[in-house]
């Protein structure tokens, strides 16, 4: 593969002709797992270092790089990290002195030029290289181009910037949270952590311990393969386990795991792996035990009843939005438990059919809607998300929910862009009333604006104030309010003044107890003569000398008669305040 080359001819570069061409046999025979499948020739390395296009280094620089061991690119895995690289760096830029002369006096070598724009080039050959080999992909002259390189540089250095982020404590494992539901928390953290390989932690816990055996060719100008989307997900796939550092990351997604569980009987499945602080086998133990087949068949059984069996007639009070959401998240289930058991997801269009057969009602607008999606073969009778969206309107629960509050939905805003539809301010906030939850998410900017906007609304025009439905109430209760305390009001001057009367006609009897018990008479007892009615006989020494004539027929004079009178017209007052208004007889 070396002979033949033109640079053999050239004295300067003959001997790091030579040099290339051990690299490349010693790649053949002594490192089989980097054999590329179309392996570097020594004019793809030229091309490769000296190429503007590529390193863009001088020939002289790059002869002396490969004195220094740098010959080929999976020599970079002899400088993995960027302090190595640095080093060779100082060296170029200033050469050892050398002998010179019969005497062997030493004498300055000149500095091998490398520019800025070199040296950040190799590095990233560099980083690349190792990425490379940590996926274990053999390399080829088109996986060490420069756009490639640079794709990658940028997605590592996002990867890094991930791996520094904070992501909080793993989830939690509690008595009212399904196992398998956990598990796929957990494994979506597991997802966004990195180890000190650099790889997600997601590389320990798939199911194959040993990557696929062939390696599929890469997107264009990208580092990854075709079969993944990013390099998390190559090296997901593809990071070997029995690599040094394997064993500090599988110790820490052990201690992540136990953290997890603790405090639940799950503990008791992970205790035989603390000892080894094997992560891998702790998860895969929980997985098999408590998220097996069994499980995943059961969720399967569930959800097809659900869907096939489930109802809705809109005379409860299960709104159509809600029934909706029952569906969905039993299609959801048996998508899920269909990664990891035999399950036949329904198809769009079987989907839609399952959510019409659902719905058992007779309200005339539903019956119409349905009526449509089973026309709509395009759009709604192969959609199950058009198809909700379409009905939710019809919904005779939500309906009658939104008339019992009365005016029903709160009104936001009544300020209206031309062609309909809420008007937006320049930050793109809607001018209108927010929740306040809703409010708490707008930015600063949007924040301030919509102050402003609310400023510049005329009061009485819903301007400032949100109108909604309990103003009516608010108005109405008011209003009995009022009423109430006016007839507190009257009900207390009734009371006030049956009180004054009776104690003034209780004051006047007093009073003339007081009186005839003064005059040698009986307390409280009339003369016999102001009888009813009564002729009475004359008792000598009682009243004086009887009277001359027939005996006239006395009439009673009660003294408290006015007294009486007033105490009882205020009493009647008082009870008729009292007194429950009669109802109206049903016509």
């Amino acid at each position: 593969m070396c002979s033949g080359n033109p640079e053999l001819e050239k004295g300067s570069l003959s001997e790091l002709t030579k040099r290339i061409c051990f690299r490349l046999v010693l790649a053949y025979n002594l490192l089989p797992s980097k054999i590329p499948t179309m392996p570097f020739t020594a004019a793809d390395l030229t091309a490769f270092w000296t190429d503007p296009a590529q390193m863009g280094i001088a020939p002289r620089t790059r002869a002396q790089m490969a004195l220094e061991g740098l010959v080929i690119p999976e020599d970079f895995e002899d400088f993995s990290e960027i302090e190595h690289l640095e080093a060779l760096m100082k060296l170029l830029l200033k050469p050892a002195k050398v002998p010179h002369g019969m005497h062997g006096a030493l004498r300055e070598v000149a500095s091998y030029v490398i520019s800025a724009k070199s040296q950040i080039r190799i590095d990233g050959a560099r980083m690349l290289v190792l990425y490379y080999i940590r996926v274990g992909r053999t390399l080829e002259p088109a996986d060490m181009q420069w756009p490639v390189i640079k794709n990658f540089v940028e997605q590592w250095k996002a990867l890094k910037e991930k791996k520094k982020a904070d992501i909080g404590i793993p989830p939690k494992l509690t008595k009212d949270k399904q196992i398998y539901k956990w598990l796929e928390q957990m494994s979506q953290y597991l997802s966004t952590y990195f180890g000190v390989r650099d790889a997600p932690y997601t590389y320990l816990t798939r199911p194959d311990v040993l990557p696929p055996a062939v390696h599929g060719p890469r997107v264009i100008d990208q580092p990854y393969s075709e079969e993944y989307t990013s390099i998390e997900q190559e090296m997901t796939a593809r990071v070997s386990h029995d690599h040094t550092l394997g064993r500090s990351d599988n110790a820490t997604l052990f201690q992540l795991i136990e953290k997890s569980v603790q405090g639940h009987n799950v503990a008791e499945t992970i205790a035989p792996f603390k000892r080894g602080l094997d992560g891998r086998g702790a998860f895969l133990a929980i997985k098999d035990q408590h998220a097996g087949r069994a499980v995943w068949d059961r969720n399967v059984k569930e959800a097809n009843l659900r869907l096939q069996t489930g109802t809705w007639s809109g005379t409860t009070g299960t709104t159509l939005l809600q029934h909706s959401a029952m569906q969905r998240r039993a299609y959801t289930m048996i998508a899920e438990a269909a990664e990891q058991v035999p399950a036949e997801v329904p198809g769009a269009r079987q989907r839609v059919t399952y959510y019409l057969d659902s719905l058992k009602t007779d309200n005339p607008k539903m019956l119409a809607g349905m009526a449509n999606i089973e026309q709509d073969e395009a759009n709604k009778r192969v959609s199950f998300e058009d198809s909700v969206t379409y009905l939710l309107p019809f919904d005779p629960v939500a309906a009658k929910s939104s008339k019992a509050k009365g005016l029903g939905v709160n009104v936001s805003s009544t300020t209206t862009k031309p062609g309909g539809g809420v008007a937006k301010g320049t930050t793109g906030v809607e001018l209108r009333w927010h929740e306040p939850k809703h409010l708490a998410t707008l930015t600063q900017e949007q924040k301030k604006e919509l102050q402003v906007w609310k400023s510049n609304q005329p009061k009485g025009e819903g301007g400032l104030k949100r109108k909604s439905g309990k103003a009516k109430t608010n108005e109405q209760f008011k209003k009995a309010w009022l009423a109430s305390t006016k007839a507190t009001t009257t009900l207390m001057e009734a009371m006030s003044d049956s009180h004054d009367a009776q104690m003034e006609l209780m004051n006047f009897k007093l009073a003339s107890m007081a009186g005839g018990m003064a005059s040698g008479g009986v307390p409280g007892v009339l003369p016999p003569a102001a009888k009813v009615g009564a002729a009475t006989g004359f008792h000598p020494g009682m009243y004086g000398p009887p009277p001359y004539g027939p005996p006239p027929m006395f009439q009673q004079v009660d003294p408290f008669a006015a007294q009486t009178e007033k105490a009882r017209v205020a009493a009647l007052n008082f009870k008729s305040i009292l007194k429950p208004a009669p109802k109206k007889a049903a016509p």
